[in-house]
């Protein structure tokens, strides 16, 4: 930048009246106090959400709890910065939710696995065939099967260890 644009970008500093910068500044502290007390809120869903799920292992005498993993869904690309703002957010707070699941589960002798998330919502839990998904919905050609795609993907990550995607 030429030192005259730095100057004359100078010059409007100096304009801005010294009221306005300081209304500016309280806005940014009010931004900020927002930013902690929803960073608190979700710290405490996370701790809730994670108990809740060990509670419910043990009393089902659950040895093992799989998720799936999601860490490639990071390099997806967003178009605008609002998409982009609710994926980190998701992301963050999904990877918050596992990494507390998986310290509880460490805590109470229960096995944790992280389970590759490619092909989960589209195979087909019952005969294992790659099928379709419109939406929320799954159907496969195969065997007629027709149910809600999650339910479907968590089917699917249940039957992990044994699960071999088939072609037609």
């Amino acid at each position: 930048m030429s030192e005259k644009k730095v100057n004359k970008l100078d010059f409007r500093l100096d304009d801005i009246p010294k009221d306005q910068c300081k209304l500016f500044e309280i806005e940014g502290q009010k931004v900020a106090v927002c930013w902690d007390r929803l960073n608190h809120i979700n710290i405490q869903i996370v701790n809730h959400l994670s108990n809740y799920v060990i509670k419910i292992a043990r009393f089902w005498k659950v040895s093992a709890i799989k998720v799936e993993d999601l860490r490639w869904a990071t390099h997806s690309k967003k178009r605008d910065a609002g998409k982009f703002m609710a994926f980190w957010q998701t992301h963050w707070f999904y990877s918050q939710v596992q990494n507390a699941v998986k310290l509880q589960c460490d805590l109470n002798s229960i096995r944790f696995q992280k389970v590759p998330a490619k092909y989960t919502s589209q195979t087909c839990s019952s005969c294992q065939k790659l099928g379709s998904r419109t939406g929320k919905q799954f159907s496969c050609p195969h065997c007629g099967l027709k149910l809600d795609s999650d339910l479907n993907a968590s089917r699917n990550i249940v039957k992990y260890q044994t699960i071999k995607i088939k072609s037609n």
